[in-house]
């Protein structure tokens, strides 16, 4: 065949619903040559093999491939758009192992109910405002499913803002104020270096007015990370070692393990000999872990059982006046700011040194405890406006959730060519929906 000229050639995949736009081209000598025909303007064009069910009218002359066939419209009584409708609601399925078709002749021998070419327009047009109206419903669907996903994304996350920013719970003027705390944790942080239990740090410096993101609370104070506990990163024992993970009994945590939530056991074990040979910390049952390396920076847990870890984590032991779980929601406020902080390019990093640096809020002691109670109650709330989502509406409480199921487009056109759609009105079709759903509520 002959590419290139002036005739427009349609194959089924360029088939569009209605119309048939420019696509390809063939030259008078290709259609003469070819078993193809010219098909005249306005005609009906449906595919029979490859996207078997498609069905389009052309609005221009145009040649086909061995795929589609025509109908060619001689009577004036009968609305192209009508045609379309109808074959929309039947279900073409076809035959054939590779790719599936139908024939000519089960073309030829389809029923086909047809009114006069009146009520044929009315159907057409209230089709057409049915189908408006269904395309306005799966936007807004659309739009709806999108404000639930962002939702159930910054719901936690501004619950954690308030939380760490003091507007979550009340303050109490007779807790005791968190400087107070922060002095009485500075003592004991110099009492545990002077007994030789924890590592002498490099002073952490003075927090300027520059690092101060937003005012506190009375009763709140700025720290530093560093401030709040012990941090310390693990190691890696050599893996070309044996005798360190033969047999080994000791927890060793990987940072992809890290569930921000309580662990409890790690996939790998060490032995005593590697954490008396390496450079591992044992983390205690309360401490809170958090990944300083690549995709998981920011990522938590928990020590639910004593364990070491690898050096992409760094634990902390809070000192007394420090609530673990509070803590842990403080890192999990902070996510972001830390992923923000990681240097480096395949791999990016936070270092132990920025993790301590950083410039958090600490409220009074009994505060973080009620804050974190709060703070789960919500999240458990999360949880259950995720777990409405994706119950089978039967089993919903609809007093809570109310979501009505996908519109059937293909029942709109059933109706129409049976010729019922005409004879409601739309305050009717939308009665009957009403009632439809009125055992649900």
């Amino acid at each position: 065949m002959e590419i290139g000229g002036e005739i427009q050639c349609r194959y089924d995949v360029f088939l569009k619903e209605y119309q048939i736009k420019r696509k390809n081209c063939i030259t008078e000598l290709g259609l003469k040559e070819s078993s193809s025909n010219l098909i005249p303007a306005n005609s009906i064009i449906v595919c029979t093999r490859m996207g078997l069910g498609k069905i389009a009218i052309n609005t221009i002359p145009v040649a086909i491939n061995q795929d589609l066939r025509a109908l060619i419209i001689s009577r004036m009584n009968i609305d192209l758009r009508y045609i379309i409708a109808y074959y929309k609601t039947l279900s073409i399925r076809g035959e054939g192992t590779t790719v599936k078709g139908i024939s000519i002749e089960e073309l030829h021998n389809m029923l086909f109910p047809l009114p006069p070419l009146a009520e044929q327009q009315r159907i057409v047009v209230k089709v057409n405002e049915l189908m408006s109206l269904c395309d306005e419903l799966e936007e807004a669907e659309q739009e709806l499913d999108a404000l639930e996903s962002r939702f159930e994304e910054y719901l936690p996350k501004s619950i954690l803002q308030a939380a760490v920013q003091g507007k979550l719970v009340p303050q109490d003027i007779h807790d005791e104020p968190a400087s107070v705390l922060l002095e009485r944790i500075r003592a004991e942080k110099a009492r545990l270096v002077k007994e030789g239990k924890i590592k002498k740090e490099k002073p952490l410096p003075p927090i300027s007015e520059d690092e101060i993101p937003y005012d506190l609370p009375e009763g709140w104070v700025w720290c530093r990370l560093g401030d709040l506990g012990d941090w310390g990163a693990g190691a890696t024992p050599l893996r070309s070692e044996s005798r360190y993970y033969h047999n080994g009994t000791i927890n060793w945590l990987k940072t992809g393990e890290l569930n921000d939530g309580i662990i409890y056991e790690s996939e790998e074990k060490i032995t005593e000999e590697a954490l008396n040979e390496c450079s591992l910390r044992i983390n205690k049952v309360g401490d809170v872990l958090i990944a300083m390396y690549g995709a998981t920076i920011g990522k938590l847990a928990i020590v639910g059982a004593e364990m070491t870890t690898n050096q992409a984590c760094c634990g902390c032991t809070p000192f007394t006046g420090v609530y673990n779980y509070y803590l842990f929601y403080l890192l999990k406020a902070y996510r972001k700011i830390l992923v923000e902080k990681g240097e480096g390019g395949a791999q990016p990093n936070i270092s132990r040194i920025k993790i301590r640096n950083l410039p958090v809020p600490l409220p009074p002691l009994a505060e973080q405890q009620r804050i974190v109670v709060k703070v789960e109650e919500l999240m458990a709330l999360c949880e259950e406006i995720k777990a409405v989502k994706t119950k089978p509406i039967e089993q919903r409480d609809t007093n809570k959730v109310i979501d009505f199921p996908a519109v059937k487009q293909d029942g709109q056109i059933q109706l129409a060519a049976r010729g019922e759609i005409s004879k409601k009105s739309s305050s009717e079709l939308m009665q009957a929906i009403d009632e439809m759903f009125a055992g649900d509520e």
